[in-house]
């Protein structure tokens, strides 16, 4: 086997342990456009969160 290959498993096998030692903390973050809440930028977000936009209703909504 090469040695890219060996360095690419070895890489892989260490991000295994690292994720299971120390967890990513996973989030749900929700942003209410009636409310006048906004998500954060896109380079303060984390990989491991789920963000929601909730859109305001329409004015003709209850028509």
């Amino acid at each position: 086997m090469s040695y890219k290959k060996e360095l690419l498993n070895m890489s892989r096998r260490l991000d295994q342990v690292q994720k299971k030692e120390n967890p990513p903390k996973l989030s749900m973050v929700v942003a209410d456009a009636s409310k006048g809440e906004t998500l954060p930028e896109v380079e303060d977000r984390s990989p491991w969160s789920l963000y929601l936009q909730i859109d305001e209703k329409p004015k003709d909504w209850a028509k």
